[in-house]
């Protein structure tokens, strides 16, 4: 019984030898397996911007059908963990902006409504980024008002003047939120090369719904909200 075990333990031992033998040459001596191991070894790409607020003077409506283009190229689909990004201080997404702005803009105008959220730094997987402009707008005002998130602190806020008004958030917005769009995106055959630099939430006045506007190397995609 000993030797039979023995026996076994020494086959099993041998054969994983074997593999990692064949693994060892598959790795060091090919091509393909050099690339595999090099791309195997990758670490995220760690992201560190300053955040550029844009100069807005007034909102005429069209603002958010323009996402930002010139943040840093993120693979909407990773191919390892060279590809997946890590951008500092990116810890809200759209819907998490819109929280952090929504009682200073309530403060501004009882009747305030989102107009748009755009982002303004580069944009994760799960739908953050550094940096949101939030904007809102109000009836009774006949204003706009724009304010600024950076992380989850307001750095900057003021009134403007605006030919929209906004209109109240979807009801499903805690389940369509930005990493939502992104992944509906993502699932496309026709994005798996694709990259993405900038995210937007707008109120389309036309269709009446929320949309989704995502930057890419194949230009701009909406996701409607449903």
């Amino acid at each position: 019984m000993e030797k039979q075990q023995s026996a076994k333990k020494f086959w099993i031992g041998g054969t994983l030898a074997v593999i990692v033998i064949f693994g060892g040459v598959y790795f060091f001596f090919t091509q393909k397996g050099k690339e595999e191991l090099r791309q195997a070894l990758k670490k995220p790409v760690i992201v560190d911007e300053v955040i550029k607020i844009p100069e807005i003077k007034a909102v005429a409506g069209t603002e958010g059908w323009f996402p930002n283009k010139d943040a840093y190229k993120v693979p909407l689909v990773p191919q390892n963990d060279g590809d997946r990004v890590v951008v500092v201080g990116a810890v809200v997404t759209t819907r998490g902006a819109y929280l952090v702005a929504l009682p200073v803009a309530e403060s501004w105008g009882s009747d305030a409504k989102l107009v748009l959220v755009k982002s303004l730094g580069a944009v994760t997987l799960d739908g953050k980024s550094a940096g949101w402009q939030v904007v809102f707008g109000s009836k009774k005002k006949k204003k706009g008002y724009e304010i600024i998130v950076e992380k989850e602190v307001i750095t900057a806020q003021k009134e403007i003047p605006s030919r929209v008004y906004g209109a109240s958030v979807p009801a499903n917005f805690a389940l369509r939120d930005a990493v939502w769009a992104i992944t509906i995106l993502a699932e496309n055959p026709q994005f798996k090369q694709a990259t993405m630099t900038g995210l937007n939430f707008v109120y389309n006045a036309d269709a009446k719904a929320w949309d989704y506007v995502i930057a890419n190397s194949f230009g701009g995609s909406s996701v409607r909200v449903r």
